[in-house]
């Protein structure tokens, strides 16, 4: 369980509603929640194209080096390898940060959206997390693979390497 899962929600709500009527409340409360739930929305969209980022500069860095490899008239030095490889190994760390970073910012948003839809006549976002959290075995969360796919590649390389140390080393 990560120190974001559960966030202390007290300092979310101003204490003084009295100079509002129920009316000007309600409707400052739903214009709260459409710009929140934008933003949360952004956020995502943030994550993803982030991933997009290091999947393809993942892709590309493989594809330089193996048209480098392949196109190399001479034999290379597998030491001269180990530079594009701590270079992919840092990219992938990099790349497990941010997702972790925007995680906890979505799971953070998430919680705040609960927390303003308890105030609303209906909680559809929150409701429907619930029961897509409770159809378990149906579908692999997003956020469970973008967590892994860093290590893939991560395990990728080093197996990529130790394959060249392997087969160049005969």
């Amino acid at each position: 369980m990560s120190r974001y899962d559960n966030i202390n929600m007290d300092n979310l709500w101003n204490e003084e509603q009295d100079h509002f009527s129920n009316e000007q409340y309600y409707s400052l409360l739903i214009e709260q929640y459409k710009i929140y739930v934008e933003m949360a929305d952004r956020a995502s969209f943030r994550r993803v194209s982030i991933n997009l980022f290091f999947l393809i500069a993942n892709i590309a860095i493989v594809g330089i080096m193996a048209l480098g490899i392949s196109r190399s008239s001479t034999e290379l030095s597998l030491g001269l390898l180990v530079l594009p490889l701590l270079g992919l190994l840092a990219i992938c760390y990099c790349w497990w940060r941010v997702v972790r970073f925007y995680r906890h910012t979505v799971n953070i948003k998430e919680q705040v959206i609960g927390a303003l839809e308890k105030r609303l006549p209906s909680s559809p976002i929150f409701s429907a997390e619930r029961v897509t959290a409770l159809q378990k075995g149906s579908f692999t969360p997003l956020k469970r693979i973008e967590t892994y796919m860093p290590f893939v590649f991560f395990l990728l390389y080093i197996g990529i390497y130790i394959y060249l140390l392997i087969a160049w080393g005969k």
